[in-house]
């Protein structure tokens, strides 16, 4: 990019006012980023439209609806952990799964020995993408001070992780469910179970609980704790004291199972979740591991003739996704683009001609930062495109219109970045909805007897 562009960019940046009305764009809510600038290169009426998509923005919490859960048996023995303070991870998969049976509660195989009370299927969560970042993020706000590490990208088999599969679980009466109670959490890899629900509170509460049971929590008589049968409390978390211990949702008390755990901290009966789940995992661990970024469009090197629209897209990989990424943009040491999203997406509508040569560079809420770069090239309108023999290599995995027109999509994601050389910028709108799968033939259910979780 000529460096003569760059002083005029950030002028214009500095002197931005209110963003352009767009009528596909929903309020943010207050908890989100500021609003949108205008940037105007040179006195031309161009502008540079930066915005949080919806969907990208922190949506604000649901109140939670009553929901319940169902009691459980022992997996095994009343045990001690055999690694107690060992940091573990919850994987929270919203995109749904086919059962297989014979292998135990492996959730690195989607192996449940529930699979036939669910047909051997579970629908994907069907909600938007920021309903799933607003339940994990809940989800995180209760775990914050545990050494367990949430994520909803698939982890490594080794040393193993919980499951829940959050989705379409069928006419059920509970809202989630547990295969079994596991004293001492002496198996790592339990698959376990939990309803759709939209309200991050009441999604969180059921994820926590039913994951809780695997890990050798049993239900307690307080409305205020996430291992309450029933979700009622407004935000319910691992309470620091001794809750009397209760064996079904009519709250019928019990000495309780997984005692040699329990009694370390209360009286026979009685339950501490919080500081059980210190004693299993250890503190919070910090994050130290630095997401890798790879911008993907436009394609590097590429050339692209006035008028044109570019994506400026790329993903973040990290073991803790989702985050809410710091996104910078430079040009040859200067911020042109500052702001807060779980990806890079933005939109380039008309750019001045020029060279650019963009570093992006992602910083997660641990402070690790991963970058990435990609060079182009703006040429003037009737300039003969080098590119056009080769077709379009701009390499926008999502939506990318280079003929100037609108793009519609079901949902959006990301920022909005547009440069308009006449009149105001439209958002890039990339389609990301999930098909949800039809349900396989209804298998026979087996006549064993199921020890399910009270929802």
């Amino acid at each position: 990019m000529n460096p003569a562009l760059v002083p005029a960019l950030l002028a214009a940046l500095s002197a931005a006012g209110e963003p352009g009305a767009d009528a596909s764009a929903s309020p943010l809510p207050s908890a989100a980023r500021p609003a949108p600038s205008d940037l105007s290169p040179g006195a031309s009426p161009a502008t540079l439209d930066l915005s949080l998509r919806p969907s990208s923005a922190r949506p604000e919490a649901e109140r939670p609806r009553p929901a319940a859960t169902a009691p459980l048996t022992a997996r095994g023995p009343d045990v001690l952990p055999a690694m107690p303070g060992t940091p573990h991870t919850l994987y929270v998969n919203f995109d749904g799964a086919v059962l297989r049976r014979g292998c135990g509660n492996d959730s690195r195989h989607d192996c449940s020995t529930l699979a036939d009370l669910f047909d051997g299927y579970i629908g994907p969560f069907v909600g938007t993408e920021a309903r799933r970042v607003a339940i994990i993020e809940s989800v995180r706000k209760d775990l914050r001070e545990i050494g367990v590490r949430t994520t909803w990208r698939r982890p490594p088999e080794d040393p193993g992780y919980t499951m829940v599969l959050y989705g379409d679980i069928g006419a059920q009466d509970f809202a989630g469910i547990a295969p079994y109670i596991d004293c001492g959490n002496l198996w790592a890899n339990d698959t376990c179970f939990a309803g759709a629900f939209q309200g991050s509170n009441t999604g969180a509460t059921i994820i926590l609980q039913e994951a809780a049971h695997t890990w050798g929590l049993e239900h307690v008589n307080s409305p205020f704790d996430n291992l309450h049968p029933f979700v009622e409390a407004p935000a319910p978390f691992f309470q620091d004291q001794c809750n009397k211990i209760v064996a079904n949702t009519d709250l019928v008390e019990t000495a309780g199972t997984c005692n040699l755990v329990h009694e370390m901290f209360c009286e026979t009966g009685f339950q501490n979740s919080f500081r059980e789940l210190l004693y299993l995992f250890g503190p919070a661990q910090p994050d130290i591991v630095a997401p890798v970024l790879e911008l993907t469009s436009p394609a590097d090197g590429s050339y692209h003739v006035l008028p044109v629209e570019l994506s400026l897209y790329g993903e973040v990989v990290d073991d803790l996704e989702p985050q809410f990424y710091a996104v910078d943009i430079q040009q040859d040491g200067q911020t042109l683009f500052s702001d807060e999203a779980i990806r890079v997406d933005l939109r380039l509508k008309n750019p001045p001609p020029g060279t650019y040569d963009l570093l992006v560079t992602v910083r997660d809420e641990g402070g690790n930062a991963g970058s990435d770069r990609v060079r182009f090239t703006i040429l003037p309108e009737g300039s003969e495109d080098p590119d056009s023999t080769t077709g379009d290599s701009d390499g926008d995995p999502g939506d990318t219109d280079t003929g100037g027109s609108e793009s519609g999509g079901s949902e959006q994601m990301g920022c909005d970045l547009a440069l308009a050389a006449t009149g105001p910028a439209w958002p890039l709108l990339l389609l990301f909805a999930r098909r949800r799968r039809p349900r396989p033939p209804t298998l026979a259910t087996s006549s064993a007897p199921r020890y399910m979780e009270n929802p």
